[in-house]
């Protein structure tokens, strides 16, 4: 039996899939009531993510919108641990990073752990509040949070990135193309991995192989200017050579 986080995945993988579907195919294929799917379908519609019509939803997001925030971090959850696992494996004791307010990157502090020496800037208050548990060092950009319960940008958030320099920055966008384009919906939070990106030694784009083949509205980079991708399975081979001088893990 699916917890309702895994419902409302499998729900918006459907629907990204297909644009609508009725009441009775959700809930044949995911295998629950339909009951539980009209529940979820109104939490849904309540967050401006489906239409509701008779007997069915139809997605309502456009390329360039993105699910809230706390739906994002339900979505591929076993693929992104592969990511960051290989993500934590680049990082020695001493180390400094940026981490953004992806819900990709959010999995990494989950392999931080371990690490007595280590010092994160962030501007993901959940990313702060987790590693606050732990032995890392933690500077939480403050800011505004454009998008609730965790993420801050703005000019205070701005201002603190541009202050500092880093071994590493891990971050992660809602698209990229098979041209290596690296796009995402959200305005303010390209401006802050931007810096993030200037103001780092070592550049790491986290992805799953589902966010290829189509772009956002705001560019944020393109692979020639970062220096790992780190993806849960192979990406193309025409991708991986046209960015040769990028290292491409998995």
């Amino acid at each position: 039996m699916l917890f309702k986080e895994e419902r409302l995945n499998e729900i918006l993988n459907i629907l990204h899939q297909y644009g609508y579907a009725t009441v009775e195919y959700l809930a044949n294929t995911i295998h629950t009531s339909p009951s539980s799917i009209r529940r979820d379908l109104t939490v849904l519609e309540n967050s401006g993510i489906v239409k509701r019509s008779y007997g069915g939803a139809t997605l309502i997001l456009e390329n360039n919108a993105s699910p809230p925030f706390l739906l994002r971090e339900q979505e591929k959850k076993k693929e992104k641990h592969l990511v960051v696992k290989i993500a934590s494996e680049l990082l020695k004791e001493g180390d400094t990073i940026f981490m953004d307010a992806s819900s990709t990157t959010m999995y990494l502090t989950d392999y931080l752990h371990h690490f007595e020496n280590l010092t994160v800037i962030t501007n993901n208050l959940k990313v702060a509040s987790q590693l606050g548990e732990t032995n890392v060092k933690v500077y939480c950009t403050g800011g505004y949070m454009s998008e609730k319960p965790s993420v801050l940008t703005g000019p205070f958030a701005e201002d603190m990135i541009k202050s500092m320099h880093t071994d590493w920055a891990f971050f992660s966008t809602q698209r990229f193309s098979a041209d290596g384009i690296i796009t995402d919906c959200y305005e303010a939070q390209t401006k802050i991995r931007s810096l993030m990106i200037k103001n780092a030694e070592n550049k790491v784009y986290l992805c799953t192989a589902n966010k290829m083949g189509t772009h956002s509205l705001f560019r944020q980079c393109d692979m020639s200017e970062i220096d790992y991708v780190i993806s849960d399975k192979k990406l193309p081979e025409t991708l991986m050579e046209k960015f040769s001088n990028v290292k491409f893990l998995y």
